[in-house]
Formats: C-alpha cells, sequence, structure tokens
C-alpha cells in the first residue's frame, strides 16, 4: 500500500478533539470520498471545515470537466487523485457513486481493514464489489445535501456502533438514526430523507398529509424513533415561491427510476400520502434486488 504524503503534526493536532477515532485508524493513510457529485462535494467540504486536516483527504471522480470545475470553485481541487491512488492510500472510504456505477471501485486495491461506507441508495452491502469482509461495511441513508450544507441533515446507519462513522457524522451535525436491520432502509429511505419532499408536493397538490397516518405507515414497517423523523421533516420542508421553482427542485431530487420518482409519480397520479409511501418502500425494495428486479 502507498503511505500519504507527509503531513504536518500541527494539522493533525487540530483535528484531533473532533476525530480522533478517524485518525487513530487511518494511521499514516487518507480519507477517501470516491465520487465528487453533489452529495460527495458537499461531504467533503463539510469535513473540511469542521477541522479535518486536507492533507488526509482524498477525491477522485470520473473526469467531468464540470465535476473538476466545481470542485475547484470548492477549493477541493488539491484533494483530487484518481480511483486507483485514493483506494491505495485510504483506509476509509466513503462510497458515493450513483447507484448504476457500483462497479467503479471494481478491481481497485484496497488495505485489506479498509473501512467502506457506502452512500449508494438501492444497494446492499453485500453487492459493492469490495474483497473485505462485511463486517467493514457500513451502509448510510443521508437527506439530500442542501440539508447536510445546512447544518440539518439525518441519516441512516446499519450497522450500529462503529465509531468512526459516528465522529464523521458528529463533525457534519448529521442526526444519526441506527437501524436495527439492513431492511429497514427501505423504510427510512420513503417515510424519512424523502418525506419532506413529498409533504411539499401534497401541500401544492391539495392533498392531506395527516401525522397520524405516516405514523401509522412507520409503525407498520418497524421503523424506530419516527416521531422524531417526523418532527425533522416538518422543519425540514422545503419552501417555494413559485410552481416552477418546485418543479426545478424535484427534478434534481428525482432520479429517473429512483424512490423519490415512484413516490411524485404516485401522488400525482391521485394516490394519498400512505399509499405514496408504499410506492417509495416497495421501488427501494426492488431496487435492493439489482438490475433485473428493479
Amino acid at each position: 500500500m502507498c503511505p500519504t504524503s507527509a503531513t504536518t503534526a500541527e494539522a493533525d493536532r487540530a483535528a484531533v478533539a473532533d476525530f480522533a477515532h478517524t485518525l487513530a485508524f487511518l494511521n499514516d493513510a487518507s480519507l477517501g470520498v470516491f465520487g465528487a457529485g453533489h452529495l460527495g462535494r458537499t461531504i467533503a467540504a463539510g469535513l473540511l471545515q469542521s477541522g479535518f486536516p486536507v492533507n488526509r483527504l482524498r477525491i477522485c471522480h470520473g473526469g467531468s470537466p464540470q465535476t473538476a470545475a466545481s470542485l475547484a470553485a470548492a477549493g477541493l481541487s488539491p484533494s483530487v487523485v484518481d480511483a486507483r491512488e485514493l483506494t491505495r492510500q485510504s483506509r476509509v472510504i466513503l462510497y458515493l457513486v450513483r447507484p448504476q456505477g457500483l462497479d467503479a471501485i471494481a478491481g481497485c486495491e484496497l488495505y485489506p481493514d479498509s473501512l467502506i461506507v457506502s452512500f449508494l441508495a438501492g444497494v446492499p452491502l453485500e453487492r459493492i464489489p469490495v474483497d473485505i469482509p462485511h463486517n467493514d461495511r457500513v451502509r448510510l441513508m443521508p437527506s439530500p445535501p442542501d440539508t447536510i450544507a445546512k447544518g440539518m441533515a439525518i441519516a441512516g446507519i446499519f450497522p450500529r456502533g462503529n465509531p468512526i462513522v459516528r465522529e464523521l457524522l458528529d463533525a457534519l451535525r448529521i442526526e444519526q438514526f441506527p437501524l436495527n436491520r439492513e431492511s429497514d432502509i427501505h423504510a427510512f429511505t420513503a417515510l424519512g430523507v424523502c418525506l419532506p419532499i413529498m409533504l411539499a408536493c401534497a401541500r401544492a397538490l391539495g392533498r392531506s398529509a395527516a401525522d397520524g397516518e405516516l405514523r401509522e405507515c412507520a409503525r407498520e414497517h418497524a421503523l424506530p424513533n419516527y416521531d422524531r423523523i417526523l418532527q425533522w421533516a416538518h422543519l425540514a420542508e422545503p419552501k417555494f415561491a413559485t410552481d416552477a421553482e418546485r418543479e426545478s427542485y424535484v427534478q434534481k431530487a428525482a432520479t429517473p427510476g429512483g424512490v423519490t420518482e415512484a413516490m411524485l409519480s404516485r401522488i400525482k397520479g391521485g394516490g394519498n400520502i400512505t399509499e405514496s409511501m408504499e410506492a417509495g418502500i416497495l421501488r427501494s425494495q426492488k431496487l435492493s434486488r439489482g438490475p433485473r428486479e428493479a
């Protein structure tokens, strides 16, 4: 494995209070952000703003000029390396590619004790193509990048209890919801991270979105701590001055064939809020089974 370039003691000491577990685990290695879309850039920038040493951060992307320009605008260009260099240098890898780019990390050389933190919607941990034990993989389902940038994000986590993941999310001010089973991510996606935009769309369509109905749906899917998720969703509900502004936001939020699109299609087709949630959960379950099922 290739070590990172020499780091300054001052930089490490500056971050030790907030990143003690992470830096101890990294030792001489780096933290890699594999994928530099909107979410990846938001997380990388947030970690640096929270005091993570810039010379311990690595970022890779697919080579798009637009992505490169966005990274430069965010001051992240000095951290950019290619994918294989990132995995050789990074003991913690935040995997942030699009789900259809699942195989981007396949064939890359990793530390044998790497920690892979997957942000891939609809992709179970067992499908991440890396040759490391399953207990060195953690799956996250965060709310959208704009909530992270505002310091009001939430994330579902499976499995629970990893101190490095907890530390990184604390630094990003992301409220954490440990899940009992990986399959709970389906309900958390629809009834949690997608809920603010669904509340906004239901309101625009004149549909009721009673909290009691949502609580009952969450109970049916054994989603824990739902009162707090519901409270967050009302606070995070986006407000739009015009219909055009709302549609623009929706287009950015709804990946074609994804969970949000399935939910919006159902409510626009006349479904109520609970029926729309169930459509999103079903779509998430189908996506997790792979392309043939989806």
